[in-house]
């Protein structure tokens, strides 16, 4: 029968009362959960069943009325039904990891033949490497010399350079001198004297020499006296013994160039011959590489297609562990909930304690003490 508590809250909503807010079992939102999981039942079933469920589960079981009883029991085959479904989809997933556990295998003996067949050829490789290494180091060493004897040979090579610029130099510079001979323009003297200046001072020509030479220069051919013409002539003396100087270390130094550069040839030579046997002996590693490499791409292509294959495995074990997590949870939590609400049993009153009647002495006494205490 329904509880009595039903009437009275039917007849407060019916009377436009509020009805007062009442905290729901943790167990019944667990009833209430599982109903939410069944599969097999359409959106309109869930909210009917999701609208009885308190009404009928807080009540005791002895106490229930007939469709109550009937309605738990509908509830409960849905739970169990959702239930047998958790354990077959596990089933299914199970026997999915079977069949992917066995192609797992099959594929990591595919990686360990290859990796085998590999291995082989790596050391046939190994071998040819260890009979071209001394010829390697013989070219290296030679390579090493070859760039010795080049250093060398620029070492020596950029003096002489620098020397022949400064012969150039003085060879423009003693046409200068001829030039400022004849006749020319203020502006064209100038610019020459500035030149010879700079010039002196990077030569080292006596400074009073270089001092002079502007105003000899600034006179006009046939205003120039003695003193003028000796400052040209002397300046010119003096360009020239510095080319014939460096002249004199140009050819000195191009004999130890000329060494140094037969040196670099000889080196060379011995470096081509090293390198051309070189070259021979690594024909052979060349092919042992190649069969080398061809089975390092076969077994990289089988760790390639396991690892490819390993994210779909994983995905199968994980969905049979989560499944299995998540029907332990439907037992341990929303199955008991159902069992332990469907046996709901009324709570026990606790016993009231009978007091001991009053003596007729206290009676007396009790309502002589009343009106005493009324008029107070």
């Amino acid at each position: 029968m329904p509880s009595k508590n039903q009437g009275t809250k039917r007849a407060a909503q019916d009377a436009g009362q509020p009805a007062k807010k009442v905290k729901m079992d943790p167990m019944v939102g667990a009833i209430l959960e599982a109903i939410d999981l069944a599969e097999d039942l359409p959106n309109s079933c869930k909210s009917m069943l999701t609208a009885m469920v308190p009404e009928a589960f807080t009540v005791p079981a002895d106490e229930r009325h007939a469709y109550q009883t009937m309605f738990i029991d509908v509830v409960g085959e849905s739970i169990r039904k959702t239930e047998e479904d958790m354990k077959s989809a596990i089933s299914k997933e199970k026997e999915n990891a079977t069949t992917l556990s066995c192609k797992k295998e099959t594929l990591v003996k595919s990686i360990e033949d290859a990796a085998k067949i590999h291995l082989d050829k790596k050391a046939v490789m190994q071998h040819h490497k260890s009979n071209l290494a001394e010829l390697f180091r013989t070219v290296l060493e030679n390579r090493v010399a070859l760039s010795a004897a080049q250093h060398a040979l620029e070492a020596a090579s950029a003096p002489v350079a620098e020397l022949k610029k400064e012969v150039e130099a003085c060879h423009c510079a003693i046409q200068d001198v001829v030039t400022l001979r004849g006749e020319l323009e203020a502006s064209a003297t100038e610019a020459i004297v500035s030149k010879l200046i700079s010039l002196a001072a990077q030569l080292g020509v006596e400074e009073t020499l270089a001092s002079s030479l502007p105003a000899a220069c600034a006179k006009k051919p046939a205003d120039r006296g003695a003193f003028d013409l000796m400052v040209l002539d002397q300046f010119e003396k003096e360009v020239i013994g510095k080319a014939a100087g460096f002249q004199t270390q140009i050819q000195s130094q191009e004999a130890n160039v000329a060494a140094l550069a037969a040196q670099v040839e000889t080196v060379k030579a011995k470096l081509d011959e090293t390198t051309s046997a070189h070259h021979s002996a690594s024909s052979l590693l060349t092919q042992a590489m190649d069969e080398e490499q061809k089975t390092c791409a076969a077994h990289s292509d089988s760790q390639a297609e396991l690892a490819g294959f390993e994210p779909q495995f994983k995905a199968a074990t994980d969905a049979v562990e989560e499944k299995e997590t998540s029907l332990s949870s439907f037992q341990t939590w929303n199955v008991a909930s159902f069992d332990v609400l469907q046996a709901k049993t009324k709570p026990v009153a606790k016993p009231v304690l009978e007091m001991e009647p009053a003596s007729e002495e206290a009676t007396l006494a009790s309502e002589v003490a009343m009106p005493q205490q009324a008029s107070v």
